[in-house]
């Protein structure tokens, strides 16, 4: 009875409704949050400097609608679908395989001269390269393991002018078999203009044959 009900269609719609807009209420409630503690410290000192241009206080709320890029494109394996999408492209043109487990996204690299696995913009209906401005952080930080440890992966970052020529700025990352997290300046992607980037995160395999996990990724300022 209980498979019943979570495989009723019915049941499948709420699921993909509540992956796509989940993202947009927690940023919603996230944005309330900052309003309401900004709102306590004006009314905690009445007499304080009340010109917000000037405050960092409301750094952390974001507009959805707005050209800003979102802080975090993979939570515990997930990708925020309301931002972010995902591809993959090969040397013999067949993309890696990969799939979300629990709390991770499992990409298994085929024994192929290079591939790539990438997270990026949401298409829309004005560009086939759509940027958002990520120009606010300084970071990234993400948690990866390798099947075996030992694994070599390449992190990349693309604009909307960039080429698919493989020539962006590549930062070369080797894993272990347990979770560990890499922070890295954004400094280091060179041929990426931060103000107009399309690809926010993508893994470059040279090589094949190996599997890589991967939890979070996460822009800081």
């Amino acid at each position: 009875m209980l498979r019943e009900i979570l495989h009723h269609p019915t049941a499948l719609s709420v699921y993909s409704h509540a992956q796509d807009k989940s993202p947009e209420l927690i940023i919603r409630y996230e944005n309330l949050a900052v309003l309401g503690r900004e709102i306590i410290s004006i009314i905690n000192d009445p007499g304080g400097d009340l010109d917000r241009s000037s405050s960092s206080a409301l750094d952390d709320y974001f507009e959805i609608e707005s050209d800003d890029g979102y802080a975090t494109p993979l939570v515990n394996g997930t990708i925020i679908t309301r931002f972010f999408e995902w591809g993959h492209a090969t040397a013999n043109g067949r993309g890696p395989p990969f799939t979300t487990a629990v709390n991770q996204i499992v990409i298994e690299v085929p024994n192929v001269e290079w591939a790539v696995f990438y997270i990026r913009n949401r298409a829309d209906a004005f560009s086939e390269r759509p940027a958002k401005d990520f120009s606010r952080f300084s970071e990234i930080e993400l948690t990866l393991r390798g099947e075996l440890g030992g694994e070599e992966v390449f992190l990349a970052l693309k604009d909307s002018t960039d080429l698919d020529d493989g020539l962006e700025s590549r930062i070369p990352i080797t894993l272990t078999s347990e979770w560990t997290t890499h922070r890295i300046p954004l400094s280091r992607f060179e041929t990426a203009d931060l103000g107009h980037l399309f690809v926010p995160m993508s893994f470059v395999f040279l090589g094949g044959g190996q599997t890589v996990y991967v939890k979070d990724i996460e822009f800081l300022k």
